[in-house]
């Protein structure tokens, strides 16, 4: 876990970003760290990010044939290729986004702190459950193909 600034900043410490079962651990410490402190609606902000899965333009897209219900890799998607940890094993049938089960296992346990939840994507996305929970919200586009 990383202390960062004045004042404190607390965030998931990863050992091994690869490793399912290190990233579980480091997220159960995290936890334990997050029980052990006095955390309360006056003395505390949550600030929750969302991104959607990164896509190139076209294979990015929701429910694209070429891409959908493949078991093996198929050139030109992001799927199946087991090389990310964090990248679906599917590609989405929706533009619904919404919190991890980690992440959502977090604000569940401090539902009375506040949120502010930022979302990272490229197009606009379905955030009702989101946008519900959280006390404020930021839209941080993501640049496309001409920003940088």
């Amino acid at each position: 876990m990383k202390i960062l600034g004045k004042e404190n900043v607390l965030i998931p410490n990863y050992t091994d970003v690869h490793d399912k079962n290190a990233v579980l651990k480091d997220r159960l410490d995290f936890l334990g760290r997050l029980l052990s402190l006095r955390v309360n609606s006056k003395n505390t902000l949550i600030v929750g990010t969302l991104a959607e899965s990164p896509y190139a333009e076209f294979m990015g897209d929701i429910n694209n044939s070429y891409c959908k219900d493949t078991t093996l890799p198929v050139e030109g998607c992001l799927y199946n290729s087991h090389a990310d940890p964090y990248m679906p094993l599917q590609q989405k049938s929706s533009l619904n986004i919404t919190y991890d089960s980690f992440s959502s296992s977090v604000l569940k346990t401090y539902q009375t702190i506040p949120l502010v939840t930022v979302l990272l994507s490229g197009r606009p996305m379905i955030i009702n459950d989101v946008l519900d929970r959280s006390d404020a919200f930021i839209s941080a586009w993501l640049p496309g193909t001409t920003g940088g």
